[in-house]
């Protein structure tokens, strides 16, 4: 086959008639599966005849016995269409020939105007607001379960870096403005060979990072936030207190179960709470540990200290015993739980050290 493949036939008919033309010409023909043609004529039959092929003109010459030359002519699609007068359209229809009738109409396209270019500028605080907002809603959730108590305090602090006391969520209307000066900065090189600028181009090179530019920027938000926002004392007490060394690391961690560092929904939901400052309670109830009432108390603050949650206690010996056995593996001479026979007054001894470090600062024992 033309193809290259090969087709196994087991009949042959010999010196079948083949009308071209009011021409017949004898052929042998093999029957084979050709598809949408009905017989292919091969060079066993094009050569003995010598039939001639132009390629250009799309004409098969055939010569006959006669001397005469059949000419075949093929189809000449991409010829201009031919137009016939209405007359003989009538006639045509008149016979039967079916006939298609198009309506085409030229439109010229509306010439666009300034006004109707959209302007990238004015894109980005669109999408900033769209996202901000999406951001906000997504955060409700998660912490209040979309209640009323996550106010636009709470929304600033989550927005904040760990570093200044925050759950690190950054919203895309702070960012704009630090990345986009950083991106600034950083293709001022590129820009000014592009646009062949003659002075000295302006030397200042791009902060290490983009974190420098933010610490700048997040600076000079904190410093304005209490009178912003009209913090109460214990706002503030607890804002300062988150961004201590360490405070954040929580929220880092990477969540295994196997050493602990996992927090069921719940649980995760009343940190985020007391660390944004969003009642935990509606009204006093008693501490299920040690059955006092505080008074106020809705945000929880006794819970983090009672002496009688388990966890707590839980907690405070696994520090305490890993500090001793990173200090005996060390070398270093240290006891837990040590009675120092120091008084805190009224007849009362204050609690033995938790861990006491021999001979730790100059000859001097030290106490944790």
């Amino acid at each position: 086959m033309a193809n290259g493949k090969f087709i196994k036939v087991d009949r042959i008919y010999k010196e079948c008639n083949l009308t071209l033309a009011n021409k017949t010409f004898k052929v042998d023909l093999f029957p084979v599966e050709l598809g949408s043609f009905d017989v292919v004529l091969g060079m066993d039959w094009l050569s003995p005849m010598k039939v001639g092929i132009q390629c250009f003109d799309k004409t098969i010459n055939i010569p006959l016995e006669t001397g005469e030359i059949l000419v075949i002519q093929g189809d000449k699609s991409g010829s201009k269409l031919n137009l016939i007068s209405c007359i003989k359209t009538q006639k045509y229809l008149m016979k039967g020939c079916q006939a298609i009738l198009a309506h085409i109409k030229e439109v010229k396209p509306d010439e666009r105007r300034i006004e109707d270019v959209p302007i990238v500028k004015d894109f980005p605080e669109a999408a900033q607001r769209a996202f901000d907002e999406a951001l906000r809603s997504s955060l409700e959730r998660i912490v209040t379960a979309s209640g009323p108590e996550f106010g636009d305090w709470q929304w600033r602090l989550a927005t904040l870096p760990f570093a200044f006391g925050g759950l690190g969520v950054y919203s895309a209307g702070d960012v704009r403005h630090y990345a986009f000066l950083a991106s600034r900065l950083q293709s001022a090189g590129l820009q000014t060979k592009l646009l062949r600028h003659t002075g000295n181009p302006s030397e200042v090179a791009a902060p290490i990072l983009m974190k420098k530019l933010a610490d700048v920027y997040f600076t000079k938000v904190t410093a304005s936030a209490e009178s912003t926002f009209s913090l109460s004392p214990r706002q503030s007490a607890l804002w300062k207190s988150q961004q201590g060394d360490h405070t954040s690391a929580w929220l880092r961690a990477v969540p295994i179960l196997g050493l602990g560092q996992t927090m069921n929904a719940k649980t995760y939901r009343c940190v985020l709470c007391y660390r944004l400052g969003v009642p935990l309670f509606s009204i006093s109830t008693a501490c299920s540990a040690c059955s006092r009432v505080f008074t106020g108390d809705i945000f929880g603050d006794h819970a983090v200290s009672c002496a009688g949650m388990v966890g707590i206690k839980h907690r405070h010996n696994i520090v305490r015993d890993s500090l001793v056995d990173v200090c005996y593996r060390s070398g270093i001479s240290a006891r837990k739980e040590v009675d120092i026979g120091l008084s805190g007054g009224n007849d009362r001894a204050l609690r033995p050290a938790d861990v006491l470090l021999y001979s730790w600062d100059c000859g001097r024992d030290v106490m944790y």
